[in-house]
């Protein structure tokens, strides 16, 4: 049982300390433009790749642990590779309430805010007719 406790401590802790690190290192554009495709060498890539992973799962057991389970997952999710992931980050990182959060722990560090993607598509403003 000892094992257990000290496991959710030490996954609450490095969410504590990795998750603002991970958020206040995105551009407050994230959102909005893509970014630069910058060349990551192989050491730095596997590297971003096992901590988006370790905080993934460290997510995924916090879900039942203490700690911050679903925004640990989010930037376990940033840090992987994978098929889509800039629309996936777009779209779950624009939702007004996860935004508010990001933006304060933004805040709280001395960063500025990330913008929101505009919203596309929107079913109410396409049916709109003007009349005069």
């Amino acid at each position: 049982m000892g094992c257990v406790g000290g496991v959710s401590l030490l996954m609450l802790l490095v969410s504590l300390v990795a998750i603002p690190w991970v958020l206040c290192r995105l551009p407050e554009s994230y959102l909005v433009e893509a970014p630069e495709l910058e060349a990551h060498g192989l050491a730095k890539r596997v590297l971003r790749n096992v901590l988006g992973g370790v905080l993934l799962i460290a997510g995924l057991l916090m879900l039942v642990l203490p700690g911050q389970g679903l925004l640990t997952i989010c930037v376990g999710l940033t840090l992987i590779d994978f098929p889509k992931k800039r629309e996936w980050i777009k779209r779950v990182f624009s939702r007004p309430r996860l935004l508010k959060v990001i933006n304060s722990i933004r805040e709280r560090f001395h960063h500025s805010p990330l913008r929101a993607a505009p919203e596309q598509g929107r079913a109410s403003d396409s049916g709109k007719t003007s009349l005069q």
